[in-house]
């Protein structure tokens, strides 16, 4: 298999890896956009652009594209809108009114179930 390389911009290293260990990431309409790998030396996952060209060459030489058209149906172009209710000025009235509390991060959403009682040890 042929052999890719790149720089890894955690470790600023030489990175030389098999096709086979990197994946293309697909833009909102599908097409390879980027390519991801974690690199050997530091252990970071890496993502890092990729023009048609590169996206072209990555795939000749083995590059998975599998994740592209995964990636594409999972998160649709906001123009698209998914199959929920739209957003009201009210939702945004009431997100804006939680973030402004400090501690909206530890209050349990309206529609959460209450949670278990404490258990008091003596």
């Amino acid at each position: 298999m042929p052999t890719i390389r790149t720089i890894c911009p955690s470790c600023r290293g030489d990175v030389l890896l098999e096709a086979g260990h990197c994946a293309l990431l697909g833009g909102h309409d599908g097409q390879p956009v980027a390519y991801a790998f974690v690199c050997p030396d530091c252990g970071e996952p890496v993502v890092r652009r990729a023009d048609r060209r590169a996206a072209a060459l990555l795939t000749a030489c083995g590059a998975s594209p599998r994740g592209v058209r995964e990636r594409a149906a999972r998160f649709p172009h906001p123009e698209q809108p998914g199959d929920g209710p739209p957003l009201t000025a009210d939702d945004l009235i009431d997100f804006h009114m939680l973030l402004a509390d400090p501690h909206w991060a530890v209050q349990p959403a309206p529609d959460a179930p209450p949670p278990p009682p404490a258990s008091v040890e003596q």
